[in-house]
């Protein structure tokens, strides 16, 4: 295996301080050859399309096809996706249902990114707003990883915890649900 130098997009400065292509190529100057981009940056640059104050998905597609537009000819590979928010177990299921839309929006984004990852990361909202139960839990992460399994290429997710998570805050509790999602 070899390794390349590489940088999250958020890491070269927030979106709405300066523009990606700049980012990207101040990036690819410095000798970064791998870049995670992050969805903020497709928010951003979607704005700067005539129509909605919110971007629709056929814009951020756009935007995701010319993120990889600026990326590719300044030798970047784009490694993946961050980063789903909020995604595990809300108790309000009409949440979870706009949750799965937004994943199948993510699916159609990452393709035109030509990745295959896709990070989840664990949820931390107040512990009133989630359940603690890993089972169902891991059932709703089974559920986007059989969408990500029916997609050509096949998508894959990288699923992190932070300390702060509500439920998943360490290591142990994280690979407890990913066992149990198989």
């Amino acid at each position: 295996m070899t390794y390349q130098p590489a940088i999250m997009s958020v890491s070269l400065r927030r979106a709405w301080l300066q523009g990606f292509d700049y980012r990207i190529s101040q990036a690819a100057n410095t000798g970064f050859q791998v870049i995670e981009v992050f969805y903020e940056d497709l928010e951003y640059t979607a704005r700067d399309i005539p129509g909605k104050d919110t971007p629709t998905a056929d814009q951020l597609f756009q935007v995701a096809d010319h993120i990889h537009s600026v990326c590719q000819p300044q030798g970047l590979e784009i490694i993946g996706l961050q980063q789903l928010l909020l995604y595990e177990r809300p108790r309000d299921r009409e949440q979870h249902a706009k949750l799965i839309k937004k994943m199948v929006s993510w699916l159609q984004i990452v393709k035109r990114l030509h990745t295959t990852t896709i990070q989840i990361l664990a949820n931390f909202l107040s512990a009133d707003q989630l359940t603690d139960d890993f089972d169902i839990i891991a059932a709703d992460l089974r559920q986007v990883a059989a969408m990500a399994v029916a997609e050509t290429p096949f998508v894959c997710f990288a699923y992190e915890n932070l300390f702060w998570s509500t439920h998943l805050d360490t290591r142990e509790k994280l690979w407890t649900v990913v066992k149990r999602v198989g």
